[in-house]
């Protein structure tokens, strides 16, 4: 039951025997928007007497605490914030250009792939037009969060809209976990 693994990490937690833990939540402000009670519980599990537990909690807003969490100023349970700066415009294209480049590269190894062909005009034009896309799309993200989430899914759609194919390649790729965000914005 719910209540069962509470209670069960609360005494884990609470245990000096354990040894230390770091427990780290990525997108916590999506977490305060679903489950105050559970995202409460989590992070009253440091102050338990005895706890070793070490909790890092990454978010996209600065303010998280301040605006969604009330309860921690009242509780004293304010974190220490770590602010980064978000993508700049330059991070966002090289980011979006990996991962289209991931999306639409061929399978094989380089190795054994054909030469590709020389670049018709059709293609020069294409390749243009893709770049002033993303540079447009990083810029006009980049000014407003920096978030890279938010440029993968313009091409994401983008993509969707264009060709169905390689929208699905797109999404594959654009899904690592590393996209998050190395930015959280203030």
């Amino acid at each position: 039951s719910t209540r069962g693994a509470k209670a069960a990490l609360e005494e884990y937690f609470a245990d000096p025997a354990t040894p230390p833990t770091v427990l780290l939540l990525d997108e916590i402000d999506f977490l305060s928007m679903r489950k105050e009670t559970v995202l409460y519980s989590v992070m009253s599990w440091p102050k338990l007497p005895g706890s070793k537990l070490v909790l890092l909690g990454i978010a996209n807003t600065i303010d998280l605490p301040d605006r969604l969490l009330p309860w921690l100023a009242a509780s004293g349970r304010l974190p220490l914030r770590v602010p980064f700066q978000p993508y700049s415009a330059a991070a966002l294209t090289a980011i979006i250009n990996q991962r289209l480049e991931s999306a639409l590269a061929p399978a094989a190894p380089a190795s054994s792939r054909p030469a590709l062909p020389a670049t018709t005009t059709a293609q020069a034009a294409d390749d243009l037009l893709r770049e002033k896309a993303i540079k447009l799309c990083a810029t006009r993200i980049a000014a407003v969060s920096g978030d890279a989430r938010v440029a993968l899914d313009v091409f994401r759609a983008a993509l969707a809209s264009s060709s169905p194919g390689a929208a699905a390649e797109a999404t594959d790729a654009a899904a690592s976990p590393d996209e998050g965000g190395g930015a959280t914005t203030g």
